[in-house]
């Protein structure tokens, strides 16, 4: 029975001072890769690796939903009385003070 080929058969050896080992494993750490191996091969294919947090994103997202949800109560009230009342548009400014920060945050963190 002949052995099973391996799809990555070809060895690629890379020598590295203990300083560089050091900056490599520690972008290979914050990079989301699950080996080391991986993490090479994506770097030597493609030269670099983004690795991106979104959860100041899902924060963002979050509150939108949340702005959303109010306006669709105040909707509903409006359609069943014909009128809005002072605490709903007040808690629906907060509301969109809180979406203002919020993004405000980010686009600031782009700059």
């Amino acid at each position: 029975m002949e052995k099973e080929k391996r799809e990555r058969n070809k060895d690629i050896h890379v020598r590295a001072s203990d300083k560089e080992y050091a900056q490599i494993k520690k972008v290979y750490e914050r990079s989301g890769h699950t080996n080391l191996n991986d993490f090479c091969i994506d770097m030597l294919q493609h030269g670099f690796v983004i690795n991106v947090d979104t959860s100041d994103l899902m924060s963002l997202i979050y509150e939108v939903n949340k702005i959303g949800v109010n306006i669709n109560q105040i909707a509903h009230k409006v359609n069943e009385n014909g009128a809005v009342g002072v605490d709903d548009i007040k808690e629906l400014q907060e509301q969109h003070s809180i979406l203002v920060h919020v993004v405000n945050s980010q686009m600031n963190k782009l700059k």
